[in-house]
């Protein structure tokens, strides 16, 4: 019998032709290749799936040298990896039982869950397995191609085409920057489900769980500790809604949910800046703002039809959904799509992710900042931020569109913060996000018209449209009619304490 602590990472391949091509690399020259051998896995549970509800995967896998049942739990995605307590033990029978871990904790936990319950499969998966066992510059792992499919109740099943990297010795930055050198070779996209999570939604037992931000702080966590586990659980609602949008690249949420998640991570980086080391963090930040950067114009496209059609609700007769701007906007747009999605399912974004997580595991903290109290911090940072923001509000000229950018862009930084901290927030903190929720509509709004009236004229150049430029001129006319009225509200805004 094994015991281990697994560390994996995974990704999802495009096609067969790229594990022969990764197989074959350069990269993998000199290292040992294990021939391909048929798995043949049965998931087993409860009829009530106890194991599940106590998050612990149980298989047994047919191999060449045998039977072999394992034990999964402790499951924890949040970093982009896979780390999960991992038990084997050679078995003679394809049963269920919890005696063959006896005398371990989780031979314990198997007999405490099912008790005396009949335990039936689930669903099984079969697949090819080739592997790599890669040895070098201290770092030891096992990178597996895996081809085949999941198989579930009523004919149900679902194609297995991936690439697992599973540290076995070394530091986890090592086995990063090995899937960054791939990554910046052959398009591969975070594997964000585990097979077993797989059969499950297969098997409709389980959907697709939802990203949150949440995390628990314990009392006098230090700042260091309690970031790294906010920013963990905000790059894995990236991974998220770059899944949803590769998906549905259609679907104006898609980009939007994006690109947020991609400022609230930044946030987050943003408000340790102090105590990190300059070089690394301003890398960071470098690539993530350009994977934001790369949905701006699908996001401009998406909020100038939204208020085109805000527009021809309030003012009838004189704007129509079946306009030529309309069209136009739409036609901007998906052609953008096309572009951004094709670099997007090229794999474009995973070896700056994967950077990006490097640096989450390991942010290069100055050490003399590395304990201060992520409560206290927290606190003193969010008054200080508001402080200033209140303070600039007295002060600003709301006319004056360089005055206005500067504190919309605090007051969203904090806004973002604030949101992916809601779980850890006080109540005045909560009324705080409810006022910049309002204040961002206002400098949001008002930067946006500014800034979009000579974008609107864009439009316009080199159409002898009459329409067009009609629509153009009262869409313009439209937007700042609302000008007066924003900069009244703004010039008079408060915060409630």
């Amino acid at each position: 019998m094994s015991q281990s602590k697994e560390i994996e990472l995974k990704f999802q391949l495009s096609s067969p032709k790229e594990i022969r091509a990764i197989l074959a690399d350069e990269l993998f020259a000199g290292q040992e290749k294990k021939e391909a051998t048929t798995l043949y896995s049965t998931y087993y549970d409860t009829e009530d799936l106890r194991l599940n509800q106590n998050k612990i995967a149980y298989r047994i896998r047919k191999t060449a040298e045998g039977l072999e049942a394992t034990a999964k739990s402790g499951i924890d995605d949040s970093k982009g990896l896979f780390v999960r307590n991992e038990w084997n033990a050679p078995i003679r029978t394809r049963r269920f039982s919890s005696q063959v871990f006896a005398g371990t904790p989780i031979g314990v936990k198997l007999f405490e869950i099912v008790g005396n319950a009949e335990v039936k499969p689930l669903f099984r998966t079969q697949f090819k397995r080739t592997v790599i066992n890669y040895e070098k510059d201290d770092l030891s792992a096992e990178i597996a191609f895996d081809q085949g499919k999941i198989l579930a109740q009523e004919g149900k099943q679902e194609a297995i085409l991936e690439m697992e990297m599973e540290l076995k010795a070394g530091d986890i930055n090592q086995l990063l920057v090995l899937g960054q050198a791939i990554a910046f070779k052959y398009p591969l996209h975070f594997g964000l489900q585990s097979k077993y999570e797989r059969g499950l939604i297969l098997s409709g037992i389980e959907t697709a769980p939802l990203p949150s931000p949440d995390v628990q702080i314990e009392k006098d966590e230090s700042l260091q500790s309690g970031i790294q586990k906010m920013m963990s659980a905000a790059f894995q609602t990236i991974l998220y809604m770059h899944q949803w949008f590769l998906l549905s690249p259609q679907e104006v949420e898609s980009v939007h949910q994006l690109r947020v998640s991609i400022r609230q991570l930044r946030s987050l980086c943003s408000f340790v800046k102090p105590f990190v080391e300059e070089e690394p963090y301003t890398q960071v930040q470098s690539l993530l703002r350009e994977m934001a950067q790369q949905l701006t114009e699908m996001r401009e496209m998406d909020v100038l039809a939204e208020e085109y059609m805000q527009a021809a609700e309030n003012a009838k007769g004189f704007l129509n959904k079946q306009s030529a701007l309309l069209k136009m906007i739409g036609e901007k747009r998906l052609s953008e799509q096309e572009q951004i999605h094709t670099a997007f399912l090229s794999g474009v974004n995973t070896p700056k992710l994967l950077a990006v997580l490097a640096w989450i595991y390991e942010p290069h903290w100055k050490k003399e900042h590395a304990q201060v109290p992520f409560e206290a911090y927290v606190d003193e940072q969010i008054a200080k931020r508001k402080k200033k923001i209140s303070r600039a509000l007295k002060t600003i000229d709301m006319h004056q569109i360089e005055q206005v950018h500067p504190v919309r862009i605090q007051g969203k930084k904090l806004r973002y913060l604030l949101k992916v901290m809601k779980k850890q927030l006080k109540k005045p903190q909560l009324r705080l996000l409810k006022d910049l929720d309002v204040l961002q509509e206002l400098l949001g709004s008002i930067c946006d018209i500014e800034v979009q009236i000579p974008y609107l004229k864009s439009f316009g150049v080199g159409s002898r449209s009459i329409k067009l430029h009609k629509e153009l001129a009262l869409m313009a006319g439209y937007r700042l009619s609302r000008l007066d009225g924003m900069h009244e509200e703004a010039k008079n805004f408060r915060f409630s304490d």
